[in-house]
């Protein structure tokens, strides 16, 4: 809120699911701006932390086959 510049955060923080979560909460209840929230830690859990409201990887993922895919079970992925 300080900064309404910042329009992206990179999540590495772990555990961290909780984190994501509270920070849609806080986006539904109006109380901030929202945000994209991109994971990286390797990919290890983006498929959980995408279901809390994760946007996607920011990640040197070294499986981008397996990344696809999961990123193609997302309604919100736009991939060819």
């Amino acid at each position: 809120m300080e900064v309404p510049s910042v329009v992206m955060l990179k999540h590495e923080d772990w555990p961290g699911l909780g984190k994501i979560s509270a920070l849609r909460a806080a986006e539904a209840a109006g109380e901030m701006p929202r945000l994209s929230i991109l994971c990286g830690n390797g990919g290890l859990f983006l498929d959980l932390e995408m279901e809390r409201g994760a946007d996607g990887a920011m990640t040197g993922y070294c499986f981008p086959d397996l990344l696809r895919r999961l990123a193609r079970r997302d309604p919100r992925a736009k991939l060819p």
